[in-house]
């Protein structure tokens, strides 16, 4: 099957896709993340230098779909905000802190962050519709919100939401 490298992180760790999310060290060779039955091939975004690598998974019949985390010695570990239908990993800092997106139960998608073994926190304040891209060591997330058309930073340390302006900096 054909493979495509995405990311490699500090250590050497390759991750990328093919008919499932793989990751490859030249140790240990090629590993297939595989979310198990009741659902289709993962779909791998990216790595962490801590050695996670992070995606979504489909379940079979495609009515969700699951943010994922896999590490050497967890595997793969589905990600599930309570009544949630959508969600997904889209970045992570060295600090274990992960962000994406998740749906709610009226099916808004909001960003989120997460690390593993806590729960998930929605960041979007008003649960409008918003997407969380990348988060800094500082705990800084940045990301975009549809309600008030924008980018915003969102502190995890101190939890304080900002809306970006919009527009041209140099206007």
């Amino acid at each position: 099957f054909q493979t495509v490298a995405k990311d490699i992180n500090n250590s050497g760790l390759v991750g990328g896709s093919g008919e499932n999310s793989w990751v490859w060290t030249k140790t240990d060779g090629l590993t297939v993340l595989d979310a198990g039955s009741g659902f289709n091939a993962t779909n791998f975004q990216g790595l962490s230098d801590s050695g996670h690598a992070f995606g979504f998974v489909n379940t079979s019949d495609n009515s969700v779909q699951y943010a994922f985390a896999w590490s050497e010695s967890q595997g793969v570990e589905l990600i599930i905000l309570e009544q949630g239908r959508t969600s997904g990993i889209r970045a992570w800092n060295d600090f274990g802190q992960a962000v994406g997106y998740s749906s709610t139960s009226e099916y808004a998608i909001v960003g989120i962050s997460w690390s593993p073994g806590e729960s998930i926190t929605i960041l979007d304040p008003l649960f409008l519709r918003s997407d969380a891209f990348a988060v800094n060591n500082r705990g800084q997330v940045a990301g975009y919100t549809y309600a008030d058309p924008g980018g915003f930073l969102y502190d995890l340390v101190g939890a304080r939401w900002n809306v970006l302006p919009l527009g041209n900096p140099d206007d």
